[in-house]
C-alpha cells in the first residue's frame, strides 16, 4: 500500500502519491477486489547547461531506474522564428558522464549552438522506454 484513494461513482478512483522516479503500476483494492492496473511513466529527468558561449550540455539521470542509456539518441530541435514551428536541429548519442560519481548519469554536448536560437531537447521513445515516457523539454535559450 502506497497511498489512500478517493472513490467516485462509476468505479472512478484517484490518489495522490509521490511522483514516481521510474515507471510504476498502480491499482486500487476495495472490499477484496482489485481495479484494472494503471501504469504511470514519468518523463526522463533532463537538465541543460550552457558551457562557454555556444556549447549546450544535456545531462540525463536514470539512477532511480538503473536504466542504461549509453549510446541512446537524443535530439535538439530549434524553433523557426518566422513560423514558430519546432524543426530538427542536431542529434547526438548519450555517453556516460565521467565527471559524475553517479553510476547512471549520462550526457551529450551540442557544440556551436547559434546565439539567440531557441532550442529544446527531444527524448525519443527508443531512448525513454521501458522506464520513462518520451517527451520534449521546455524551450532553452541563451
Amino acid at each position: 500500500s502506497v497511498a489512500s484513494a478517493n472513490t467516485h461513482p462509476g468505479g472512478v478512483w484517484e490518489t495522490s502519491a509521490l511522483a514516481p522516479r521510474t515507471a510504476v503500476t498502480y491499482r486500487a483494492r476495495w472490499d477484496g477486489r482489485y481495479s484494472e492496473p494503471v501504469k504511470v511513466w514519468p518523463p526522463l529527468p533532463v537538465t541543460a547547461k550552457w558551457a562557454g558561449q555556444t556549447s549546450l550540455t544535456i545531462l540525463v539521470d536514470t539512477s532511480g531506474a538503473l536504466q542504461n542509456l549509453r549510446g541512446k539518441p537524443i535530439a535538439l530541435q530549434r524553433q523557426d522564428a518566422a513560423t514558430f514551428r519546432w524543426l530538427p536541429y542536431r542529434r547526438a548519442r548519450l555517453q556516460v558522464d565521467r565527471s559524475s560519481s553517479a553510476a547512471f548519469q549520462y550526457k551529450a554536448t551540442f557544440a556551436r549552438v547559434g546565439r539567440g536560437v531557441r532550442v529544446r531537447v527531444s527524448i525519443p521513445r527508443e531512448t525513454a522506454v521501458p522506464c520513462f515516457q518520451p517527451h520534449t523539454t521546455a524551450a532553452i535559450r541563451r
